[in-house]
């Protein structure tokens, strides 16, 4: 709370994320069941030097996993937000994030290892 505010001029050039398409519907031939299917090739292109990244959520295991392990990172310790730094495209989650759930899964592999084994011992 002060009387008097501190003005600053600021100057500056941004890129805003922008990616083209060839066109704007990619449509496909009939299909019969068990047929291999149909493709379509659609060039997308990023006409800026801002870095994109592209991936179908579907398909991208490393997608699928981050996200078992964001899921399992707010599970576990109760969390209702998460703050994360940005990820660059192609990159991964924070180092200790990942060490923290390579710890967590060791450790329960390692205990139903110990169970299996101990229920084997049981049966012999």
């Amino acid at each position: 709370n002060t009387e008097n505010p501190l003005v600053l001029h600021v100057e500056g050039l941004g890129n805003e994320p922008n990616i083209s398409f060839d066109r704007t519907l990619a449509e496909f031939p009939p299909v019969l069941p068990f047929s291999l299917g149909s493709e379509v090739q659609v060039a997308i292109t990023n006409p800026t030097a801002y870095p994109i990244e592209l991936y179908s959520l579907e398909f991208d295991k490393h997608h699928i996993e981050e996200e078992t392990i964001l899921i399992w990172l707010k599970e576990r310790y109760k969390l209702k937000r998460l703050f994360l730094p940005p990820v660059t495209p192609g990159g991964k989650l924070p180092q200790e994030i990942l060490e923290a759930y390579s710890k967590e899964r060791g450790v329960a592999k390692s205990a139903a290892t110990t169970t299996a084994a101990a229920g084997e011992a049981d049966a012999n």
